[in-house]
């Protein structure tokens, strides 16, 4: 029997996909990982503390040879240039490639995420409804949040200021935001703590204000140790839901995303107003919603809240003995093409 290929292209992504590994693991399919070769922010050292090191077989080699020792490619990310290469390659060898869908995305765009896999495994109904693809997509529930538990708030109010403007998405506007969060902060009398995103490559000792780094194997402790969550666009959304914690989604610049969360001003705050902003953070840290509350907002955006992944690895199953046929093409000027356009931007990495 051929392994099943999970190819993790960041730490995020190994804490997402490594459950599913193990429980195929389990069931006694052969899995084997891989991180990609332009990219892989931090994702070996993940791997390196979460699975046996006989699984992790290096970098991904982008060629038909190469890939064909395996049943099936599961992702995170269909939609990177070196991961659509990869995924061009199976299609011409008719090998399945699945998505597992990270966290909420911005469905809207040219890169048309989660377009690209031959299969694609969802969150919920709500992105179901975003995505608008129904071949070959199934609801699933999201494996990152199968082992977050809810916690009781702290006695010490205290913000989380989720920081993680990254990639070069919104960088401009990074400074206005914190300071506008932080006098927020200052008019509830509350204590805010700055926690960066380990993309975020800002200096944040300026602001007199404990900050923090996060990762994906400490975010959750420190979403635990806070009362109310304020980020941007961001999956910590849904994580500090999960949590128990309420979340303030400001927005001042209007950056434009295309997911429903349908914020209710109870469990989760929409704002573009700065002023605003500052009676929310009192409202929510004064009367925090009911676990009832967070449980119905999250009924609508994960289908399981437990059982992820044991849903995800048994529909890899089904995909993998043939359940659900997909149409493969041999488009092998595409892998070579996007194999191009991902050298090309390393290259402009590494000398820019």
């Amino acid at each position: 029997m051929k392994p099943i290929l999970f190819l993790c292209a960041s730490d995020t992504l190994v804490k997402l996909l490594v459950p599913i590994g193990r429980l195929l693991l389990d069931q006694g399919y052969p899995v084997q990982y891989s991180t990609l070769m332009y990219s892989r922010e931090k994702a070996e050292f993940c791997l390196a503390t979460n699975i046996q090191a006989e699984l992790y077989i290096g970098v991904a080699k982008p060629s038909s040879k190469w890939l064909n020792m395996f049943s099936a490619l599961v992702i995170g990310n269909d939609w990177g240039d070196e991961i659509r290469s990869l995924i061009a390659f199976c299609n011409s060898l008719g090998i399945p490639t699945i998505c597992v869908q990270e966290s909420v995305i911005d469905f809207s765009g040219k890169k048309r995420r989660l377009q690209h896999a031959s299969h694609v495994l969802l969150q919920g109904n709500v992105s179901m409804k975003m995505l608008s693809r129904f071949e070959n997509s199934f609801i699933t529930g999201n494996p990152r949040y199968d082992a977050i538990k809810m916690h009781s708030l702290p006695k010490v109010p205290n913000v989380f200021v989720n920081v993680n403007f990254t990639y070069g998405i919104e960088e401009d506007s990074r400074e206005d935001w914190i300071l506008a969060v932080l006098e927020s902060c200052k008019y509830s009398d509350v204590r805010a703590t700055l926690v960066q995103h380990p993309r975020d490559n800002a200096d944040l000792s300026h602001y007199n204000t404990e900050h923090l780094m996060s990762n994906a194997s400490v975010v959750h402790e420190l979403i635990k140790n806070s009362s109310l969550v304020i980020t941007r666009f961001s999956s910590l959304i849904h994580e500090s839901i999960c949590s128990g914690r309420p979340v303030i989604y400001f927005n001042p610049n209007k950056e434009r995303i295309y997911y429903d969360f349908g914020a209710d001003e109870r469990v989760l705050a929409y704002t573009e107003d700065p002023k605003q902003l500052g009676r929310l953070v009192s409202s929510m840290l004064t009367d925090p919603p009911s676990k009832d509350e967070i449980d119905a907002y999250l009924k609508k955006h994960l289908f399981s809240q437990k059982n992820a992944s044991k849903n995800c690895a048994n529909v890899i199953v089904q995909i993998v003995n043939g359940k659900h046929p997909f149409s493969s093409d041999f488009g092998l000027h595409k892998a070579y093409l996007f194999q191009l356009k991902a050298i090309s931007k390393d290259l402009y990495r590494f000398l820019f």
